[in-house]
């Protein structure tokens, strides 16, 4: 399969609020999809367009053949909801807490140790608020940053709502881009990868995607590589080749001038309730965190051969 990305805001209520997001969230982006899209390719999910046809292809291998019931994906959302868990939108600011401790643990992901990009300092993830703050309403349908996550109820309730804790255990960055919802980040906490999370919040997701009024086509979720990875395959992802160009006007390279702008940009964004715009920067400076004089003339020296490179 082959496709484009094709970005379009005749949609939009607020066309440069639009392209605003697209500049700021993709603002030195580590796992930027263009360059590598067009060597690599990408995993691309189809989002079904009923719960009859989620299921069936969930019932399928990859090769078409029946799934055994041990090794289907179905059986471990099936642990998930003996559990009680369920999923919704969340606002990043409300479970920062929960957030660092899902990244810090488990020590390795995918083979790989994590980067100071997960497991940094706690005030490196945003600040801590007072009081609870609701989840954004005017976000556009077609461009927007959210995190949906997976929650377990808690026995307790807060006594101020009268309504029952939940702790986030797994969460998933979503970036809509038009028809494509790009998985900035999917990760759940390490005690509950038995109890069928991952799944548990990726199916949840697609069903909401095709039950709203605007739903998006494809789910892109890093390189085309599903051969080596059981979870994407049992997640109906499927190597293909999604040509991202139209962003390559939206992106460019983070500045160490921009960091003094970001900090004091961040305090407004929350005030003026933006909480996305907010995260975004927050974001940023956790990838890019002062560097010593050392660091920052080796990092001067790798993009100056880099450039050399491709020219």
């Amino acid at each position: 399969m082959e496709n484009e990305l094709i970005l379009d805001f005749t949609k939009c209520s607020n066309i440069k609020n639009c392209e605003s997001l697209l500049t700021d969230g993709l603002l030195g982006d580590p796992i930027f999809p263009s360059e590598d899209s067009e060597k690599h390719g990408n995993a691309i999910c189809v989002i079904p367009n009923s719960e009859e046809e989620l299921v069936s292809r969930l019932k399928q291998t990859h090769s078409g053949t029946v799934m055994r019931w041990k090794n289907s994906p179905l059986r471990e959302i099936n642990k998930a909801d003996k559990k009680g868990l369920f999923c919704e939108w969340f606002n990043y600011f409300n479970h920062i807490d929960e957030i660092v401790d899902i990244n810090r643990s488990k020590n390795v992901r995918g083979g790989k140790k994590l980067s100071n990009f997960y497991v940094a300092t706690r005030s490196d993830f945003g600040p801590e608020l007072k009081k609870q703050v609701p989840i954004e309403k005017n976000l556009c349908d077609y461009h927007q940053i959210m995190y949906w996550g997976v929650f377990e109820p808690e026995a307790t309730t807060n006594p101020t709502t009268n309504i029952r804790n939940k702790k986030l255990v797994g969460y998933i960055r979503a970036f809509r881009l038009n028809d494509f919802v790009w998985y900035n980040m999917i990760i759940g906490h390490g005690s509950y990868l038995k109890f069928g999370v991952m799944h548990k919040m990726h199916t949840d997701l697609l069903k909401h995607y095709f039950k709203s009024p605007n739903p998006p086509k494809y789910i892109a979720y890093g390189p085309a590589n599903i051969e080596k990875n059981q979870w994407k395959r049992k997640a109906l992802f499927e190597n293909s080749k999604v040509h991202f160009k139209a962003l390559d006007k939206y992106y460019k390279e983070f500045e160490e001038s921009y960091r003094k702008r970001f900090k004091k940009d961040i305090s407004t964004f929350i005030e003026l309730g933006e909480y996305s715009r907010a995260e975004i920067l927050i974001r940023i400076l956790r990838f890019y965190p002062r560097r010593s004089l050392k660091s920052k003339l080796t990092l001067q020296t790798k993009r100056i051969l880099k450039n050399n490179f491709r020219n």
